[in-house]
């Protein structure tokens, strides 16, 4: 069933950090110390990567003495630098916070995660890194995926707030999904011969695979397909070292204050999530909490459940249902909590 198939089912699962967090990725108050863990061995990304922490660490130091607040995670301290740089107030943070370093930032992002997804990719599935530890168990990470793998079925439409790659590793070694329009769009130049998707990944956030030369390129280049994407058995091999800090990364960082309104590719892809929403037969949440302060998703998907004649409850996966059942009560919807984290659910353990 290729995509545009019309069913009378339509499942569509909105994922968090927490669909992510049993292959080793952050959960959101880990995001900093992921960024930190793993070195960077190009010396100009190293240096964005030292100035970028150096500020971030310096602006905590004082937003906690201002709040008393001392669990800031980096969506806090981004917000709340956005916050006195639109009110021309920087320096009761002692540091000038600009747009070069969101572009540094963005980048310090992208390369982490790719490298990340690199190593995991070769350890769980190519067996070619044995001395790269992350404190979980490769046979289990590679149960989940597969059980996941087999659970997704072609129709079905995945909403992803995360950046990582690891859920297109998983359903594209599946052969359901394919970056070639698997994303929401249409890669022009990607020929005849590569396979088709029979399910969608939408990601409002955008992916750290995406280029962009400007805002208003519809559809974004993908980066590295041939290598995050490939087929049988691709001899193992490095991530490819970019030299330059491109400006072409348009993700949509941890910040309360998300503008998506220049982004055409984005703007696509949050009119194709809100109509999944709104069409839904079945909708699963997956390790994404809500928060009360994260306004855009939370009008995306309020405005696509409220249009949504067809359920009435939603599945909330997960050891906490996060700021669930108050959202859904006040849409005229309730929740069935399922007390499971991701793995657990998806192995039916």
């Amino acid at each position: 069933m290729p995509l545009g198939h019309q069913s009378s089912t339509l499942r569509v699962f909105i994922l968090g950090a927490g669909a992510s967090v049993f292959a080793g990725y952050p959960l959101a108050n880990d995001l900093l110390a992921f960024l930190r863990r793993y070195p960077l061995s190009d010396d100009l990304k190293a240096s964005a990567a030292s100035d970028i922490f150096w500020k971030l660490g310096r602006a905590a130091t004082a937003l906690e003495r201002i709040t008393n607040n001392k669990d800031l995670n980096l969506e806090i301290l981004l917000t709340q630098l956005e916050i006195y740089k639109s009110i021309g107030s920087l320096h009761a943070v002692h540091v000038d916070w600009t747009q070069e370093d969101l572009m540094k930032l963005t980048r310090v992002i992208t390369e982490q995660f790719l490298w990340y997804q690199n190593k995991i990719d070769q350890k769980f599935w190519r067996a070619g890194v044995r001395d790269f530890e992350i404190g979980i168990d490769p046979v289990r990470v590679v149960r989940v995926a597969e059980a996941w793998g087999e659970l997704v079925q072609p129709g079905d439409i995945l909403i992803s707030f995360n950046w990582d790659l690891l859920h297109e590793a998983i359903f594209w070694r599946a052969k359901k999904w394919s970056y070639v329009d698997g994303y929401g769009f249409a890669i022009q130049d990607a020929g005849d011969l590569e396979p088709r998707s029979y399910t969608q990944i939408l990601k409002p956030h955008g992916s750290v695979n995406w280029m962009q030369d400007s805002e208003r390129d519809e559809t974004p280049e993908i980066e590295f397909a041939d290598h995050f994407f490939w087929r049988g058995t691709s001899p193992a091999r490095e991530y490819p070292p970019k030299k330059s800090l491109d400006q072409g990364r348009k993700l949509i960082l941890p910040t309360y204050l998300k503008d998506i309104s220049k982004n055409t590719c984005l703007l696509r892809v949050w009119g194709l999530a809100q109509a999944a929403i709104r069409t839904a037969t079945e909708i699963y949440v997956i390790g994404y909490s809500l928060n009360p302060a994260d306004h855009t998703a939370r009008l995306l998907l309020g405005t696509g459940l409220r249009g949504n004649v067809r359920i009435d409850k939603i599945s909330v996966i997960g050891r906490s249902p996060g700021y669930w059942p108050d959202f859904l009560v006040g849409l005229g919807k309730k929740i069935l909590p399922v007390e499971k984290t991701f793995e657990e659910w998806v192995l039916g353990t």
